[in-house]
């Protein structure tokens, strides 16, 4: 049985067309998906749902979690245009480049945790627009 490859996550880079909020702490939600259109009528066996597969797809909205830079305005980046967005992982145990995933986003949602007594810290959303373009490490 083939053994998968596992790696760790730290590392991974996400590089922006302008700058970006704060040194990234944590990426979450990479991901694609697409919609299920019912198509169930009355006659559909035994009452279970029918569905035709969209040919819509789209991807996930991507969250970051970063250490709050109070230098970089998040007003100014929630108005921004969509810009290329490059994910880079880190260069698998073995490997010797590094997968990338890039596609057209914006932020789409901004939030600051300002405490009491600790580092300020933002959750940031990326909303993705358009087809991405995935190259695997090796």
């Amino acid at each position: 049985m083939a053994t998968a490859s596992v790696d760790q996550g730290f590392a991974t880079t996400i590089t922006f067309g302008s700058s970006f909020l704060g040194s990234i702490l944590s990426v979450s939600g990479i991901g694609a998906s697409r919609e299920g259109l019912d198509t169930t009528h009355m006659g559909a066996t035994n009452g279970w749902a029918t569905m035709l597969a969209s040919d819509i797809k789209k991807m996930k909205p991507l969250k970051v979690s970063v250490h709050f830079d109070t230098s970089k305005y998040c007003k100014t980046r929630l108005g921004a245009a969509a810009e290329t967005i490059t994910i880079t992982f880190p260069v698998p145990a073995g490997g010797t480049t590094a997968g990338t995933i890039a596609c057209s986003g914006f932020l789409s949602d901004f939030e600051v945790d300002d405490p009491h007594d600790d580092v300020m810290t933002a959750d940031a959303e990326i909303t993705f627009t358009g087809e991405p373009t995935f190259v695997a490490a090796t």
